[in-house]
């Protein structure tokens, strides 16, 4: 089909000027209109090969497409009328807002008993009118294509109300579940590594028989260890290899909102102990290792730290900051040794004055 339009002069004038754009917009409605039909289709197939030229195909009969064209204009008539009605009396200009409902909309389309009778929904018939008149440019739905929806009312409760521990146990046993099944497929990697043929009637039995049923049958009293976020080789490594009860409880210390501090003597083992309540933190207890810091006495001790942890968490230990009291303080200051050819006590005894000093004074001093 090509373009013809009218250009209006002295001896050829139109009746009425359409410009390309505006029939473009006209036809793409029309290829738009019955998707809500029967097969989905659009009354036209269009494309625009160049800016004076489309190619198009008809999809349905003439009489078809005129009948939903004239059903999709009087449900748009409705609807305009509608939204006029709804101006304040006397209302004079462009671009004016009027605000309605997605029920009342629905009631001026109902109230034509005709149009009524002929919609088989109206809710569809009810969108589409209101897009193509968005598309002809007859009405500006707000923010472009509008999405409509019920009205909400939401009110907020005024008692404040803190959240308990019963309400954290769904979100609790859905971890735990998590847990074991991380555990099932370790269990299913290590007997498929012996015997694939035993592996696969794990899994079959995993979906087919209950729970209990399934772990009593193949993970048969092991039940800490499902609970463990961690494999029983890490678990061996980090808390049984202690072989020291007491060593074994603090390093297993699983209070949350408690600060322990532990005493002991020369020899009795706290760097390994510090090395491996670190390695639980990270390895059981799942938390982020860039989040726990290590307090040692002098370097060789931090060098020592750092040597233990990557032999029992591997490059998790990357993660985890080790420093002595000296090199702590001058984190917080943000001091710097690395121009001077020459230290001294002073110097380092300077910087953790000022460490020492509250940061509000502190940055007051400076």
């Amino acid at each position: 089909m090509c373009w013809a339009y009218c250009r209006p002069g002295p001896e050829n004038r139109c009746a009425t000027s359409f410009s390309r754009e505006k029939l473009w917009r006209v036809v793409k409605s029309l290829s738009r209109d019955g998707r809500d039909e029967d097969g989905g289709t659009g009354s036209l197939q269009v494309w625009r090969l160049n800016a004076e030229t489309a190619r198009v195909t008809l999809q349905r009969d003439w009489s078809k497409l005129d009948q939903i064209a004239r059903r999709r204009r009087v449900a748009a008539d409705r609807l305009l009328n509608h939204l006029l009605d709804d101006l304040p009396s006397g209302t004079r200009g462009t671009d004016i807002l009027v605000e309605t409902t997605l029920g009342k909309l629905m009631a001026a389309l109902e109230r034509d008993l005709l149009l009524k009778a002929e919609a088989k929904d109206p809710a569809k018939l009810l969108d589409r009118a209101l897009l193509w008149l968005h598309e002809q440019e007859i009405i500006r739905l707000n923010k472009g294509l509008a999405i409509f929806r019920s009205a909400m009312t939401i009110r907020l409760a005024q008692e404040k109300r803190n959240f308990l521990k019963a309400d954290f146990i769904p979100l609790k046993q859905h971890y735990d579940e998590q847990i074991v099944q991380i555990h099932v497929m370790v269990e299913y990697v290590q007997r498929g590594l012996s015997a694939m043929a035993e592996a696969l009637r794990l899994a079959m039995d995993y979906f087919k028989l209950q729970r209990a049923e399934f772990l009593s049958r193949w993970l048969p009293d092991r039940e800490k260890e499902l609970a463990r976020q961690t494999t029983p080789e890490s678990w061996r490594a980090i808390v049984e290899s202690l072989n020291n009860p007491t060593q074994q409880k603090i390093v297993t210390d699983d209070r949350d909102r408690a600060n322990v501090l532990i005493l002991a003597g020369p020899g009795s083992g706290k760097t390994r102990v510090l090395v491996h309540r670190i390695a639980y933190l990270v390895r059981v207890g799942r938390e982020n290792p860039r989040g726990v810091l290590a307090l040692a006495y002098n370097r060789h001790a931090a060098v020592e730290i750092r040597r233990r942890l990557t032999d029992l968490i591997g490059d998790d230990a990357k993660g985890v900051t080790v420093l002595t009291c000296h090199a702590l303080a001058m984190r917080l200051v943000g001091a710097s040794f690395a121009e001077r050819a020459v230290m001294d006590e002073d110097a380092f005894r300077a910087v953790l004055r000022q460490a020492a000093v509250p940061s509000f004074r502190r940055f007051a001093w400076k």
